[in-house]
């Protein structure tokens, strides 16, 4: 895990390698609470990171990524709900098959109370990939929200049939993570839909 020294030290070394600033935003974001000082630091390094490599979803992605924890941990400033937005739509346009981006956003609508906007775009994610477990999760959880309880039980079958589906044979990072959930979101669920 590279420090903001080490990064610093690397950038200057070679200020086109954006590797050392996407490990830093992340390892930012995987602080379990943020400070300002957190918040400036990894909006810094995402920026920069998305600078040197504008045509690249994950750079975008993360730049989202971040502005959504200054959201979730600081208020809804207008720039900063922009911000987020704006680089998970440009993630998605650039990776236009991919649910993680479309995703990503439906969480941080949700969080800012959008339950309709985050209902479609945590929707779209499972279209794009029909076996995405979190994201069926999210489309249960936001329906049930807006008091569908039928659609939120099928959605919840339909998380329930992604993760039992059985194994690829050959398993990747991305089928992997289609199937990763939080075990507690799920008995949650089930318990809130009984």
């Amino acid at each position: 895990e590279p420090s903001a020294k080490a990064v610093i030290t690397v950038v200057r070394a070679e200020p086109w390698f954006s590797e050392p600033m996407r490990w830093r935003a992340g390892d930012l974001l995987a602080e379990p609470q943020w400070t300002w000082a957190h918040a400036s630091e990894a909006l810094e390094w995402s920026r920069r990171n998305l600078e040197i490599q504008p045509g690249s979803a994950r750079a975008w992605s993360l730049h989202g990524s971040v502005n959504a924890r200054a959201v979730a941990e600081f208020g809804a400033w207008p720039a900063t709900v922009e911000r987020a937005r704006g680089a998970f739509e440009r993630a998605t346009a650039l990776e236009p098959r991919l649910p993680w981006h479309p995703y990503s956003q439906a969480l941080m609508e949700r969080s800012l109370g959008n339950l309709e906007r985050a209902l479609r775009l945590a929707s779209h994610s499972v279209e794009l990939e029909p076996a995405f477990v979190r994201g069926w999760l999210l489309v249960s959880r936001l329906e049930l929200a807006g008091g569908d309880l039928y659609a939120a039980r099928r959605a919840l079958e339909r998380a329930l049939d992604s993760r039992d589906a059985g194994e690829p044979r050959v398993w990747t990072t991305y089928h992997r993570d289609l199937i990763r959930y939080p075990e507690q979101h799920l008995q949650a669920l089930k318990r809130e839909l009984e």
